[in-house]
């Protein structure tokens, strides 16, 4: 087996440090730069999940309040279970 160097382990930690870090002074921020631009679009993504869960609870309050007045409104009820969304 081949002699490692000093300089060769030097070089190959310079390499993972890149990787990991990104390079100095560009946009290129790495994989932890890339795992954080994750982290910030899952926290957003998050929050438009949760606003959509509450509208659609508050929406089935209302479709089911209109449904108990019968006529149109019950056909929409209907609707909406039938697909799963009450």
């Amino acid at each position: 087996m081949a002699q490692v160097t000093l300089e060769q382990v030097y070089n190959e930690v310079i390499i993972v440090k890149t990787v990991l870090l990104g390079v100095p002074n560009s946009d290129d921020k790495g994989l932890i730069g890339e795992v954080e631009k994750v982290n910030e679009h899952l926290g957003r993504l998050n929050t438009k999940v949760q606003n959509n869960t509450l509208f659609i609870s508050k929406l089935k309050g209302i479709l089911i309040v209109l449904g108990a007045g019968g006529g149109s409104s019950g056909a929409l009820v209907g609707i909406l279970k039938a697909i799963g969304v009450l």
